[in-house]
């Protein structure tokens, strides 16, 4: 027979398993029931009550196959039997009430096979929705604190469930706020019209709030625009702070180069694309006895101007002095600039160098270079690595190694999308399951910062064309490197 527990009787999981196989059992009466029901209820005790609705475990080895049915190989439970649940608690005297916490908990349960009964949920609420908005909202508003059922409101009020949720954000304290924007960040919303009027009368805190939800959507012209006007005529500290920092994308993670050996200095270099002035080269490069060992092993591109794209020269260095590629002597005059050459930006001419058998510390001439091509120059969508398999937990815990950071981690779908920054461009991919999804390009700048995450939802993507080819090259370098780490 089932026992009552007592209050301070402590549930393990054994007990879970013997509830929830004796509950549905016909030895046990309906007191016995209601009993149980009613301690658990009163006490919020919802991972127990998720037990006694799974027969104790969703684990075919404990739990009675009378309340599981069997598809593609895996135990589900049956919805039918949270059917039966809510004509037990019914019968037995639960009002629904009462109840209502268990329905918000299902969405919560770690019991991740509930979703058949997420589904049955997901409808008893629809219906009492529409028969009684203000009462589901009163239930949500108490227990759904990551607002995982308010789906079901939109379907029946769209406009009032979102304006209430901004609502909330901007007026009301003690909300949670940050699971209100990764709700509002799902859903293509065009803030500006909305909150225009409100921004010019309203105070510091206020605005600081309309601001974080337009930066939320800055990428919508309106509200981009919007962002504009406040940038320039907004005298609040605390506003242009959020604008110009807190929600602002994640910056290339760039190490001291203080710190680094001589062979990473010049590595982090190329990769980087740092510019040395002419006075800056001679006493960083020629200057230094440990870094001119390694740079007499380089080429060098020179330019004519700190952000040009056109290369004057390729440059070589031999016992401190530099020369160009017919052995003459180059003198490097003031208004040139030096980078350390990447065999991306190589023009066809300078084909040969690619061919030379050079010993290198640095790997310079070899290092595999990444060209875009195809409809990856037009959509910034790259193809090329889906359905490669992965280990997921083995990317995450060596990702920072390569400079990436964790990108739309607030999600809870169970993806992995993971992304990395150079010279304010964004490269990002996912891990679905165990496979590589697509791989895409963005701008640093249309990128959103939620709660210190960043978000790439809502984000165009930027077609490769616009990348430089030294930096599309270095992205796609840095992902193979982790996924193949």
């Amino acid at each position: 027979m089932l026992k009552t527990p007592k209050e301070n009787t402590a549930f393990n999981e054994a007990v879970w398993l013997i509830t929830g196989q004796k509950f549905f059992s016909n030895e046990t009466n309906n007191a016995q029931k209601k009993d149980l029901l009613k301690y658990l209820l009163s006490k919020s005790r919802f991972e127990e009550l998720c037990a006694v609705i799974s027969c104790g475990t969703i684990n075919k080895e404990y739990a009675n196959l009378d309340f599981v049915t069997k598809a593609g190989g895996l135990t589900h439970l049956d919805a039918r039997k949270f059917n039966l649940f809510l004509d037990i608690a019914n019968e037995v005297g639960i009002t629904e009430d009462e109840f209502a916490p268990l329905l918000v908990r299902v969405y919560y349960t770690e019991y991740d096979k509930l979703q058949a009964w997420q589904t049955t949920v997901e409808s008893y609420f629809l219906k009492k929705a529409t028969e009684n908005y203000d009462k589901v909202l009163a239930i949500l508003t108490e227990y759904d604190v990551g607002l995982r059922c308010y789906h079901v409101l939109m379907k029946v009020d769209a406009d009032r469930t979102f304006n209430l949720l901004v609502e909330r954000l901007i007026f009301f304290s003690g909300t949670n706020k940050r699971e209100i924007r990764k709700w509002l960040l799902k859903y293509n919303v065009n803030y500006a019209s909305m909150l225009k009027d409100l921004y010019m009368t309203a105070d510091a805190k206020t605005k600081s709030e309309i601001v974080k939800l337009l930066l939320m959507s800055k990428n919508d012209p309106s509200c981009s625009e919007f962002l504009s006007f406040i940038t320039k005529n907004e005298s609040s500290q605390s506003v242009q702070k959020i604008i110009t920092k807190d929600y602002t994308a994640t910056k290339e993670r760039v190490k001291s180069v203080h710190n680094l050996s001589p062979l990473q200095y010049f590595e982090d270099a190329m990769v980087r694309g740092r510019v040395w002035g002419v006075g800056e080269f001679q006493k960083e490069v020629l200057a230094n006895e440990g870094h001119l060992k390694v740079a007499e092993q380089l080429f060098f591109a020179v330019f004519d101007n700190s952000m040009s794209d056109i290369l004057r020269e390729v440059m070589i260095i031999h016992e401190g002095k530099t020369y160009n590629l017919d052995n003459k002597e180059l003198i490097l005059e003031k208004g040139k600039y030096i980078r350390v050459l990447h065999m991306a930006e190589l023009p066809s001419k300078y084909d040969i160098i690619k061919r030379l058998a050079i010993s290198q510390d640095l790997e310079q001439v070899k290092r595999k270079i990444y060209v875009a091509e195809g409809r990856e120059l037009t959509t910034g969508v790259i193809l090329r690595l889906q359905g490669t398999m992965v280990d997921g937990e083995k990317i995450l815990n060596k990702m920072k190694d390569y400079g990436f950071v964790r990108v739309n981690n607030f999600d809870d779908d169970g993806e992995i999308s993971i992304g990395k920054v150079i010279e304010g461009f964004l490269i990002t991919f996912e891990i679905k399951g165990r496979t590589i999804a697509q791989i895409k390009l963005h701008s640093e700048q249309d990128a959103v910062r939620l709660q210190g995450k960043l978000s790439t939802k809502k984000v165009p993507t930027l077609p490769a064309n616009k990348v430089p080819r030294r930096v599309f090259s270095e992205l796609m370098h840095s992902v193979h490197a982790l996924i193949l780490a």
